[in-house]
């Protein structure tokens, strides 16, 4: 992996630009770069990008609602390749192939910071003490240039961690008529998956969530997922908070059977395994995708 840092002379009427590049054998990129473009165009829901670029999304997943930016995806073909593109508040991340160059095929993930302002830097206030460090608002000249180019790398880093679910070699079918079929499960029998029925279709989009792929997940987060937030005014009984626990840990145990879902040893916390990422990976995009798309990447 190639990291490159692109800054023009003068930070703070300029735009930063960060690139991460990842090489490749010649001729791989052929192959591989359209896999990557359709994935990063079809699979990133508007709150994913949103945390991409670092910034935060509420725990159900969804975009907050005082939340006023512009966010566009588009995707342009070019004479030197094609390339994807995601625009926030003045801000861009994007992710495009370069072939033949002297180093050999690479595919560059690029993050574009102008309007610092949305981001946060621990430092202390202009002319205060020093000793006083709180999150502030970033500034757009040199002194916060460190923390600027650790937010680019960052979201570069994510992305490329959200671009490792695309596999070259294993198709759709590979994956569903397992999940489609009962199996065992510590000498038990468990239910086979209805991969697009709504239920089990939520619980699939909820455990993909990428707030989860660093700690894990509990129960209680997929309660808030697939039942929503409680009620203030109606809060739960105990008997009901006992029966959506259950209820969630039979879901849970759904997935661990069909190995989409590991418990972390000596927590009450679950991991996506790789298998699941893949699987998961793949059903979500596929309901999300069109016939006509679909044609089109067959063909």
């Amino acid at each position: 992996m190639v990291q490159l840092i692109l800054d023009k002379a003068d930070p703070a009427s300029s735009p930063l630009v960060r690139a991460t590049d990842v090489l490749f054998r010649p001729g791989t990129l052929a192959r591989l770069a359209p896999l990557l473009l359709q994935h990063g165009m079809l699979s990133f829901s508007s709150p994913d990008v949103l945390q991409f670029l670092g910034h935060r999304i509420n725990l159900d997943g969804q975009i907050p609602r005082n939340y006023a930016g512009e966010l566009t995806t588009d995707f342009k073909s070019r004479t030197s390749g094609d390339r994807v593109k995601y625009r926030i508040s003045g801000n861009s991340l994007k992710g495009y192939g370069k072939a033949g160059t002297p180093m050999g095929d690479l595919y560059r993930v690029e993050t574009l910071t102008q309007h610092v302002e949305v981001f946060k830097t621990y430092r202390p206030k202009e002319g205060g003490a020093e000793d006083d460090l709180k999150w502030r608002i970033m500034r757009r000249g040199v002194a916060d240039m460190h923390r600027r180019c650790e937010v680019s790398q960052k979201a570069n880093e994510r992305y490329w961690d959200a671009l490792s679910a695309v596999d070259d070699s294993t198709r759709f079918s590979e994956f569903t008529p397992a999940l489609e079929q009962p199996c065992q499960y510590q000498g038990r029998r468990v239910r086979a998956l209805h991969l697009f029925r709504a239920d089990d279709h939520e619980l699939l989009k909820a455990v993909n969530h990428g707030e989860f792929a660093i700690n894990g997940l509990r129960n209680r987060d997929l309660q808030l997922l697939l039942y929503g937030p409680v009620d203030p005014t109606s809060p739960l009984t105990p008997e009901d908070k006992r029966r959506r626990s259950a209820v969630v840990s039979r879901k849970l145990r759904i997935l661990r059977a069909h190995g989409l879902i590991q418990k972390v040893p000596k927590t009450h916390r679950y991991q996506v395994t790789s298998h699941g990422r893949m699987a998961i990976t793949a059903i979500l995009t596929m309901d999300r995708t069109s016939i006509a798309l679909l044609n089109k990447a067959a063909a």
